[in-house]
């Protein structure tokens, strides 16, 4: 009996960092295979499932993972554990149930979030339809359990369920991992850094949200007495989709371009860099399934403002400043009483370090191992 992790998006994708969806790929299957020797990984290309290899005493990195040519040869008492972005790679899902329907194993599916049926106007136009399809005639009805990352995503999953005619489903959430304190060591990026400035860990993209920090920096521009005083914000990750405008927006405003900075292809040590030297984080998105950035903040000891909507009061309870999304003024005031009231934050923060329970990637690993074990 084998447990076969799914890593078609991680060695398919040509980048140097993990996104958040492929820690939860790669972190638990890691975990797991230091305590079970069953433990192994596939990938799918030219209409074949093929083995990867991997050492799972090394650093996690995209260099410990060797693809080969050899073809798995499922078993009907395997397990496949699907914990990555398959919406993507929808030729893969079809030839696993096809798999399954002739040799009769499970199948374990992680549902990240319903984003893209539940607010599609955050989204590609193309992708909702996909997305559906995925969740609605291939993951649903062929997958043994359903993981999830929240309670609020849970809701949103059962709800989708039921609207499809299918009986309520056995849908498990596990606590994502949010450790980097002591998994990496910190370094500084190559960038020049500001000796102050605020971090916003995200993708850029409409849900996530930074458009009302643009906003929320004229307000700065206009109530700020000078330049020099206007914070500055570095955003952390990738050019997602629908971009453009605010991205022009900002590298071309006269004063703005110099004090909201994108930085890309961050790795884990100088993010980890990041989160200590910041004076505090803030992450607005619209809506989340769960919402990594606030988690790894709080696991840092860092001071985070954080949208209150959907499942990111989860993740901190009161240990989070809270904003309105939709409230540039809200945002501003949030952030002015951080910069002015440095003392409080500091109390703040010793309360975060006394409070708040890190949760190690181990941990997300044996919940994992709770659900998809037989």
């Amino acid at each position: 009996m084998n447990y076969w992790f799914d890593l078609t998006d991680i060695i398919t994708r040509d980048k140097k960092h993990f996104t958040g969806i492929q820690r939860v790929v790669v972190n638990p299957m890691m975990e797991l295979a230091k305590l079970h020797t069953n433990i192994k990984a596939f990938y799918f290309e030219d209409n074949a499932f093929k083995e990867v290899y991997f050492n799972p005493f090394k650093d996690s990195s995209f260099d410990i993972f060797r693809k080969s040519e050899l073809e798995v040869n499922f078993q009907p008492s395997d397990s496949i554990v699907l914990l990555g972005a398959t919406w993507g790679y929808k030729d893969l899902v079809r030839k696993l149930i096809h798999k399954k329907n002739e040799l009769n194993f499970k199948i374990f599916s992680f549902i990240h979030d319903t984003t893209a049926i539940s607010v599609p106007q955050y989204h590609m136009p193309s992708f909702p339809p996909i997305f559906e399809n995925w969740m609605k005639d291939l993951i649903i009805p062929h997958s043994e359990k359903i993981i999830t990352n929240s309670e609020y995503s849970k809701s949103d999953i059962i709800k989708l369920y039921k609207s499809y005619g299918h009986k309520e489903p056995d849908v498990c959430v596990v606590r994502l991992g949010d450790e980097l304190d002591d998994i990496v060591n910190a370094s500084p990026p190559t960038e020049k850094i500001n000796n102050e400035f605020i971090l916003c860990v995200s993708t850029i993209e409409p849900r996530k949200n930074h458009q009302l920090l643009f906003n929320t920096w004229h307000l700065f521009l206009d109530n700020f007495p000078s330049i020099d005083s206007i914070p500055t914000i570095y955003f952390v990750g990738g050019k997602g989709w629908n971009n453009d405008n605010l991205y022009f927006q900002i590298t071309n405003h006269p004063i703005l371009k110099e004090k909201m900075i994108h930085l890309q292809n961050i790795s884990d040590n100088s993010l980890k860099w990041l989160y200590e030297k910041a004076s505090f984080t803030i992450y607005p998105a619209k809506y989340e399934g769960w919402g990594l950035p606030v988690a790894e903040s709080l696991a840092m000891g860092k001071y985070c403002i954080a949208s209150e909507k959907t499942s990111i009061p989860e993740i901190g309870g009161e240990l989070v400043r809270y904003i309105n999304p939709h409230s540039s003024e809200d945002c501003f005031n949030a952030i002015d009483f951080a910069l002015k009231n440095k003392l409080e934050v500091q109390k703040h923060e010793e309360k975060i370090k006394k409070e708040y329970i890190i949760t190690p990637w181990s941990q997300t690993a044996k919940e994992i191992w709770n659900i998809i074990k037989n």
